[in-house]
């Protein structure tokens, strides 16, 4: 019965920095419908560089260094550096690696890693 809880612990680890507050943490990290495409996005959060601790700084640059999230940086008018990075989970995780996706097919690759376990 174990094995059935390995996909929520490998989910629990990248999500680590969001839960315990090292990177600001949305109400909400599910991916986002793309009405257009009629697919999913991984989801994103928005928050100022100097908000940022140095161990989250730290886990940010090594989340993005391992391709789990997508990261970049840019400056407001005001020359204060913004961050926008995907949130830190693993459905968004497989669509910063596939790009967007319908939800069957999210779906069917989450329920693959689910058997695969």
């Amino acid at each position: 019965m174990l094995l059935f809880f390995i996909p929520q612990i490998i989910n629990f680890l990248p999500s680590i920095p969001q839960l315990f507050h090292f990177i600001p943490c949305p109400r909400h990290r599910l991916p986002r419908l793309n009405v257009d495409l009629n697919k999913l996005n991984a989801s994103e959060i928005e928050f100022k560089k100097k908000d940022l601790k140095p161990l989250g700084r730290l886990m940010l640059q090594f989340f993005s260094a391992i391709k789990f999230i997508r990261y970049r940086e840019y400056k407001m008018n005001d020359n204060e550096i913004m961050i926008v990075t995907t949130n830190f989970t693993i459905i968004n995780t497989i669509l910063c690696w596939t790009g967007p996706l319908y939800e069957r097919t999210l779906t069917k690759i989450l329920i693959f890693i689910q058997i695969v376990f």
